[in-house]
C-alpha cells in the first residue's frame, strides 16, 4: 500500500464529530444550500465526499466541503462520506483548502484575499512564495489582497450584493474603488455600480467625474488655488550646500519657479527629481536639446497603485487603471513610494514588468513619471547592475522617463502636466521641476 493511501481513507463520519477550525477564514456565501439539502435528504449522502483531517478528542477538522457539510446538517443526516487525512500539517491543510476553493466557479475575490492574507501570516511566507506554492501568478494574489484596504462597510456591502446578484460587481470594480480615498464615496459608487449595472469602464468614468468635481483643496505647502484652478508641485525639495531651497514651497501664478542663484550651482544626484533621456542608454542618443517645448507638457494620467517592496507592476494593473491611458499622455504612476524617500527601503522600490512597459509604450505615451528611483527592477534584484530593459523599451521609442516624483497626492482628474528642465545641455539626465495644473487644454 502506498504511503499516500495509508494516510487517507474514505469512511462515513458522524456530523457532530466534524468541526470547522476557528482560525480558518470561512466561506461566507454558501449559495443555495436548501436545494442541495433536499437532494441529500433523498440520496442519504453526498455524491462527492468532503475532506477532513484527524485531530485530538476523536474529532475531525474540515479541510474542504463546507457547503456540503452545512447542507447535510440541514437535511438532518447523521453521517457523511469523507476522506480522512491522518498526517496533514497546517501548511498542507491550508494549501489543500485554498486549492479546492480556487476551483469553485463562484469564488469571491474578497474571500480569496482574506485566505491569502491569512496564509501569509500563518505560514510566514511572502506572497511570491504563496504564488509559487499555489501555482498562481504574483499579480493574481496581489490584486486580491489589495482589496482588504477597502473600508469594512464597502467589503460587507459587496458580500451582500454578490450574494444576491453574483456577477453584478467583480474584482476590477473593487480595484477601481481603491483609487477613491473617501470610504463614504466608495460605498456610494459601489451602490451605483450594483443598481445600474455599471461596467468597469463606466465606473472608471464615473470616478473620474466625481473626483474632479469634489476637489476642494491641495497641500498648502506644495500647491495653491488661483481663480478656481490649482497647482501641485510634484518635485522633491532640493537644497544645495545649505544655500537654501531650490524650489519655492508653493507655485503662485506669475511668480518665478526657480531660485536662480542656487540653480547655477546645482549638481544632479540620481535621488533628485530628474528626467532620463535616450543618451542614458546610448552614448549617441538624443539629449534634452533634441526635443521641442511641447514634448514637456501634456495631459496627465495619474495611476494610483499601492505596492510593496520590490513588487512588480503588471500589465493587468495598468490595463484596469483610472483614467485610461491615451496616446500623448504624460503618465504619472503613484505607488506611494515617495514616502520612503529618506529610508534605506527607498532603493527596494516597486517596478514595471517588461510586459507592462511594452503595454504603455504601445499606447504611444509622451512620458512616464514615477515616484521611485527607477521604473526598472531595483539594483539589488538585478542579475546585472547595468540591466535596464524598461529604460530601453521607453527611451528607444522617444518616451522620456522622470524618476523620483514627490507627493503625488493628485487624484484621477483632468490635469495638465509641465516637466520643466533646469537647464539645457548634452547630459543624459537633467534635473526637472514637475507641476500638475488642474484642467486640460
Amino acid at each position: 500500500m502506498s504511503k499516500s493511501r495509508a494516510n487517507k481513507e474514505l469512511t462515513m463520519i458522524p456530523l457532530d464529530k466534524i468541526v470547522v477550525p476557528e482560525w480558518l477564514p470561512s466561506r461566507e456565501d454558501l449559495g443555495d444550500i436548501v436545494s442541495l439539502a433536499k437532494q441529500l435528504r433523498t440520496r442519504g449522502d453526498v455524491s462527492v465526499p468532503i475532506k477532513v483531517r484527524k485531530t485530538s478528542g476523536n474529532l475531525f477538522e474540515l479541510v474542504w466541503g463546507r457547503r456540503r457539510l452545512e447542507a447535510a446538517k440541514l437535511a438532518g443526516l447523521s453521517k457523511i462520506s469523507a476522506y480522512v487525512e491522518r498526517n496533514l500539517d497546517d501548511e498542507q491543510f491550508l494549501l489543500q483548502h485554498c486549492l479546492e476553493n480556487l476551483h469553485r466557479l463562484d469564488r469571491d475575490p474578497v474571500e480569496e484575499a482574506k485566505l491569502f492574507s491569512y496564509m501569509r501570516s500563518r505560514l510566514s511566507k511572502s506572497y511570491e512564495e504563496l504564488a509559487e506554492m499555489l501555482g498562481l501568478s504574483r499579480d493574481y494574489i496581489y490584486n486580491r489582497v489589495e482589496l482588504l484596504r477597502l473600508s469594512p462597510a464597502v467589503i460587507g456591502r459587496f458580500r451582500s450584493i454578490r450574494s444576491a446578484t453574483k456577477a453584478a460587481v467583480g474584482l476590477y470594480h473593487l480595484r477601481l474603488l481603491l483609487t477613491v480615498k473617501d470610504p463614504h464615496l466608495q460605498l456610494r459608487l459601489l451602490e451605483e455600480t450594483a443598481a445600474y449595472g455599471l461596467s468597469v469602464r463606466e465606473l472608471a468614468q464615473r470616478i473620474e467625474e466625481l473626483l474632479e468635481n469634489r476637489w476642494a483643496g491641495v497641500d498648502k505647502r506644495r500647491g495653491t488655488h488661483s481663480g478656481g484652478r490649482w497647482f501641485h508641485d510634484l518635485t522633491f525639495p532640493i537644497t544645495v550646500n545649505g544655500s537654501g531651497n531650490l524650489f519655492p514651497q508653493s507655485v503662485e501664478p506669475g511668480h518665478d519657479v526657480y531660485n536662480w542663484e542656487i540653480c547655477r550651482k546645482i549638481t544632479i544626484t540620481h535621488k533628485d527629481t530628474h528626467i532620463d533621456l535616450p543618451r542614458f542608454i546610448d552614448p549617441a542618443g538624443k539629449t534634452i536639446t533634441s526635443y521641442p517645448p511641447d514634448k514637456f507638457v501634456g495631459r496627465g494620467a495619474v495611476i494610483q497603485l499601492s505596492k510593496d517592496s520590490m513588487e512588480p507592476i503588471s500589465r493587468e494593473d495598468l490595463e484596469n487603471s483610472v483614467p485610461s491611458v491615451r496616446r500623448g499622455d504624460i503618465v504619472l504612476i503613484n505607488t506611494g513610494w515617495w514616502r520612503h524617500r529618506e529610508d534605506a527601503k527607498y532603493l527596494e522600490h516597486p517596478y514595471l514588468t517588461e510586459e507592462a512597459a511594452e503595454w504603455l509604450a504601445s499606447r504611444r505615451i509622451k512620458m512616464l513619471c514615477m515616484d521611485t528611483p527607477s521604473p526598472d527592477m531595483p539594483v539589488v534584484k538585478r542579475l546585472k547592475i547595468g540591466d535596464r530593459p524598461v529604460h530601453e523599451i521607453f527611451l528607444n521609442r522617444d518616451i522620456l522617463i522622470v524618476e523620483n516624483l514627490y507627493n503625488i497626492q493628485v487624484a484621477n482628474r483632468r490635469l495638465t502636466v509641465y516637466v520643466v528642465p533646469f537647464y539645457f545641455s548634452e547630459l543624459s539626465e537633467i534635473p526637472v521641476k514637475v507641476i500638475a495644473v488642474s484642467g486640460y487644454r
